[in-house]
């Protein structure tokens, strides 16, 4: 019984947090402001503990369904962070397929699917993906600070978005 309410809590979760991304992006303001903060995004958090549990037929039926609508939707319609439907509904779906495949992975550990994401290069990937994504805006701002000599120039690259300020 506890772990329903778990699920149910997390159910709750999820559409809360899609409901804040709708709510901030019809206030009219920029991605930045509805993708950051941490309570517009929790549902991913959410569906990744409910996902995986859900009984084969369910998950398997997500995975299907939405994987195909997934890769449609990113060709079709040139996935952008500023596009509403992405801010509102886009990075839950794809926590929704991620979150299926987990499971997936969990029950079959030695299946198809697992020896598809072993390969090697796929494991470097994930060994070194943490310390690119941490150092990357360091090496990005000193590269820019090397090929740019005034401050003016590097003010220039640096203010590209407005001071971000998140209201209710």
């Amino acid at each position: 019984c506890n772990a329903g309410r778990f699920r149910w809590a997390l159910c709750m979760v999820a559409a809360l947090s899609v409901g804040l991304r709708y709510l901030a992006q019809h206030q009219g303001h920029n991605w930045l402001q509805v993708m950051v903060p941490s309570w517009n995004r929790l549902d991913a958090f959410a569906l990744g503990f409910i996902v995986p549990t859900l009984p084969v037929f369910i998950r398997r039926g997500l995975l299907v369904s939405l994987a195909p609508l997934l890769l449609i939707l990113t060709t079709v319609n040139s996935w952008s962070r500023e596009q509403t439907w992405v801010q509102i509904a886009g990075y839950t779906l794809v926590a929704l397929v991620f979150s299926a495949i987990i499971g997936e992975l969990a029950d079959k550990p030695r299946g198809r699917l697992a020896k598809a994401i072993s390969a090697g290069w796929l494991v470097w990937l994930g060994k070194i993906s943490y310390s690119v994504y941490l150092t990357h805006l360091p090496v990005r701002a000193a590269c820019r600070d090397l090929q740019f000599s005034t401050k003016a120039q590097v003010a220039a690259t640096t203010d590209l978005f407005p001071k971000i300020t998140y209201h209710l």
